[in-house]
């Protein structure tokens, strides 16, 4: 797929999906494009088309799965940049981050990046930030090729 030069975006994946393809790779996974998605290890990615489950006339450009969130909230331990900078985390922090994707990111509602999940209600409170988003992606990216949890997927009309 080309890049289109007059995009503000200047790359053609996910930031979850670059997380994760990183991951993968230090065990020895690459993704491979087939004609039937992408595949990871053992597990094909199919792409989403435009009448694919509930979703009809959907805008099936590019390359998209359906989220699986995981059931925990927060998805990850979370720390606040105080915490950090005050020097209380010192002693934690090496266990924090060992061996651990560390996604950094703002969940001030000051800044915006909200977005409704299946999990929301009209109330705004229930809404996730971007970076807890990405968590959500990054982590059913890689518990679906190392750990078999299964991806979404729907009937055929």
């Amino acid at each position: 797929m080309d890049i289109n030069p007059k995009s503000a975006c200047v790359t053609n994946v996910s930031f979850s999906f670059q997380v994760a393809r990183t991951c993968l790779a230090a065990e020895g996974i690459q993704p491979q494009r087939t004609g039937k998605g992408w595949r990871l290890g053992n597990v094909i990615f199919r792409q989403l088309e435009p009448n694919t489950g509930g979703y009809r006339q959907l805008d099936a450009l590019g390359y998209q799965i359906l989220l699986n969130y995981r059931a925990a909230d927060p998805v990850a331990q979370q720390v606040t940049l105080d915490e950090i900078l005050s020097g209380s985390l010192d002693a934690q922090l090496p266990l924090l981050v060992k061996k651990r994707i560390v996604l950094i990111g703002t969940t001030a509602k000051s800044f915006k990046d909200y977005f409704p999940t299946p999990y929301s209600s009209d109330n705004e409170s229930e809404e996730l930030p971007g970076v807890a988003i990405h968590a959500h992606m990054t982590s059913q990216i890689l518990s679906t090729v190392l750990d078999d949890r299964p991806l979404l997927w729907w009937l055929p009309l």
